[in-house]
């Protein structure tokens, strides 16, 4: 028995997203940021009428900025740390040390991820000592960033590590991520699911994709609309 064809919300128009085939680094972090934003609005009832208030806005143009901006300290994956920074990493340390020997010994970076905050998780604060030969140096960084990343992958799993270029741009507005998400998002907000077939009928009636395509649509759009995704597009754009 063959299935209905799906039906679209009042306010889907895939023609309103062709656009996101000229989006540049920059402008695909903006459209990432926003819907991380409207997605962590789903997470609290409380929240729920700002979330239709802004998803409203986004409907009726998908590529507006909500105004939602993840702040990073640099576009580098290694900077400097500023004073100011490093006073708010010592303050968050010394709420919670205990003042024993023992305590005061830890590692620093030990002693913020037993905080929580995955911002200190996402990050590590170390001493280089520049009397070392420049051999010796990049000898031992090279170890401590290899053991470090494995430690961070474990906890923080994630899919891809690959650098972030236009042609994954390509790969994403080729299978249509963006529209996935706005519907995805429609649909978890009104308690409805979405099957690959219903996300198949929606994103591509011209008959150029099936089901197993939204399913590749899918996947992308849970990897891409993260906060590790905006800093990457970040770093990317810089």
């Amino acid at each position: 028995m063959a299935k209905s064809p799906a039906t679209a919300p009042a306010w889907f128009q895939l023609e309103r997203y062709s656009r996101t085939e000229s989006l540049d680094f920059a402008a695909w972090k903006i459209q990432v940021e926003n819907r991380v934003h409207l997605g962590a609005l789903l997470k609290s009832s409380e929240l729920h009428s700002e979330f239709d208030r802004l998803f409203a806005e986004i409907s009726a143009d998908p590529f507006r900025n909500l105004g939602f901006s993840a702040a990073y300290s640099a576009a580098s994956s290694v900077y400097p740390h500023t004073v100011k920074k490093s006073m708010t990493l010592l303050a968050a340390v010394c709420d919670h040390l205990d003042d024993s020997e023992s305590d005061v010994t830890t590692p620093f970076d030990e002693k913020l991820s037993e905080i929580g905050d995955i911002s200190f998780a996402m990050h590590r604060h170390i001493v280089v000592d520049l009397h070392a030969s420049e051999t010796k140096i990049k000898r031992d960084f090279a170890a401590y960033i290899d053991a470090e990343i494995k430690k961070n992958r474990l906890q923080f799993k994630r899919t891809r590590e690959a650098e972030i270029t236009e042609k994954v741009l390509e790969s994403w507005s080729n299978r249509k991520i963006l529209p996935y998400q706005d519907l995805w998002l429609w649909h978890q907000r009104h308690g409805r699911s979405m099957s690959d077939f219903d996300a198949s009928e929606l994103l591509f009636p011209d008959g150029s994709g099936d089901k197993d395509t939204a399913a590749e649509s899918r996947k992308k759009a849970k990897l891409v609309f993260t906060l590790t995704t905006v800093r990457q597009l970040s770093m990317a754009a810089a």
